[in-house]
């Protein structure tokens, strides 16, 4: 029978006992792998979730500032449909009461110090007027010039003139009428109005100079 004795210290005959679990240890690294690859993709998520909210945040103000433009526009939009339709009646109102227009223009220049116009009944193709002047002359001069505005009126009917006082002075009123032309009259009237030459200047000199030039020779030779 053989015994065999262990001499070395018992901590070290424990230490040569004790085997490495090869199984255990990776279900320990396994684990610890798996939460430091949990904890990098949650911050990971975390740092990505920060920057969506604030594109999210930069979107909607983005979108509050688009939805803000999109009010102003339609403002400016209403104010030009506003400003395009008073274009509109101001143009229709030309049209349609240009001979209206051209009158009143007209008759502020007609009418002498000592004339009064009270009243003007305008309608289509012919006026009416009513006032009163200090004199005859003044009444008359009123006349001629309306007579004058060819581009405009086409007939000036006689006045009826009667007397009249007004402040113990003697005074004439008179009522009158005159046909009036048309739109389209007026714009053919036009270039006699702003006395549109057909023949150039240069053309009538020589005939001027060959009209002079016998009175200068008679005088030359007297």
């Amino acid at each position: 029978m053989q015994v065999l004795f262990d001499l070395r210290p018992p901590h070290l005959v424990q230490a040569q006992g004790q085997k490495v679990d090869l199984t255990r240890v990776l279900i320990i690294v396994l684990f610890v792998g798996f939460v430091v690859v949990s904890i990098f993709n949650i911050a990971n998520m975390m740092v990505k979730l920060r920057g969506l909210n604030t594109e999210l945040d930069e979107g909607r103000l983005e979108s509050s500032s688009i939805g803000n433009r999109i009010s102003g526009l339609d403002t400016k939009i209403a104010e030009f449909r506003a400003a395009r339709d008073k274009i509109k009646a101001y143009l229709e109102f030309t049209r349609q009461d240009l001979p209206t227009v051209e009158f009143l223009s007209g008759l502020e220049g007609a009418i002498t110090a000592g004339l009064k116009v009270s009243n003007i009944d305008i309608r289509p193709g012919s006026v009416t007027m009513r006032g009163s002047g200090v004199s005859d002359q003044d009444v008359m001069d009123f006349v001629n010039a309306l007579d004058g505005m060819k581009y405009m009126i086409t007939k000036v009917d006689p006045p009826t003139m009667t007397k009249s006082t007004l402040n113990n002075a003697l005074i004439t009123d008179f009522a009158l009428s005159c046909n009036i032309k048309s739109v389209t009259e007026i714009g053919e009237a036009l270039p006699e109005l702003l006395n549109i030459r057909t023949t150039p200047a240069i053309e009538t000199a020589p005939e001027a100079t060959q009209e002079q030039t016998p009175d200068n020779e008679e005088g030359q030779g007297q």
